[in-house]
């Protein structure tokens, strides 16, 4: 999933992110046997807690259920919390487009500086 990201074209800062992820999981932050729980079930809408599990393959995951719900119930929702960086969102999207189901992916997390910046911007994200 990193080579596929690259590959896209999506670069994340000036740094590779797969020395990144080796540091989280030497320290701990990523629990790479971790398994997500389901925490919440109403019909087509779910809650899940990654507990700190692989974060584009709990992601890549959690797509996969939200297609399942979706193919139920006609639509598919999936929250997860507690999760680390999952790559490129876009790539969820697309696992959804090539089901022939529309995916719309979003995450928070603290501010982020766009490159070459010195404060925060809103307006890179648009």
């Amino acid at each position: 999933m990193f080579a596929r990201t690259t590959e896209s074209g999506v670069l994340f800062s000036r740094r590779q992110p797969f020395p990144s992820f080796h540091s989280q999981l030497e320290n701990g932050d990523i629990i790479p046997d971790a398994q997500p729980k389901r925490i919440t079930s109403l019909g087509a809408i779910e809650q899940w807690d990654a507990q700190r599990s692989i974060g584009n393959l709990t992601a890549k995951k959690m797509m996969d259920r939200a297609i399942e719900l979706a193919a139920d119930h006609g639509i598919g929702l999936v929250a997860l919390r507690n999760a680390n960086h999952w790559m490129r969102g876009g790539s969820y999207g697309w696992q959804a487009a090539e089901k022939g189901y529309i995916g719309i992916c979003w995450t928070n997390s603290i501010a982020v500086m766009p490159r070459g910046r010195k404060r925060v911007s809103h307006r890179h994200n648009r």
